[in-house]
């Protein structure tokens, strides 16, 4: 569901990817690999408190690849966030 909902954004069908992202936190709301995708199409949504938020939630569960979280272009949209810049910190 999470790819399908990057998909969904990449083709810019945002009310799909909507629906796919709550589909995919519903079935795995504690999943970190879940929710780290889902944070990525929100991001690439411009949706950046609902992608911070999932990305403070994908850490708390467990996520720790510090690398993709600085390098995926997905994320761009939050990166300069404060947010961002916290959870960058606790990965380190």
């Amino acid at each position: 569901l999470y790819l399908g909902a990057g998909c969904l954004t990449q083709l810019g069908q945002r009310v799909r990817a909507m629906e796919w992202t709550a589909r995919a936190l519903a079935a795995d709301p504690e999943d970190s690999g879940v929710l780290y995708n889902v944070a990525c199409s929100f991001s690439l949504m411009e949706e950046t408190e609902k992608a911070l938020g999932c990305l403070e939630k994908a850490v708390a569960c467990g996520f720790g690849h510090k690398e993709w979280l600085e390098h995926d272009s997905d994320l761009n949209a939050v990166r300069g966030d404060s947010r961002f810049q916290a959870l960058m910190k606790k990965l380190l």
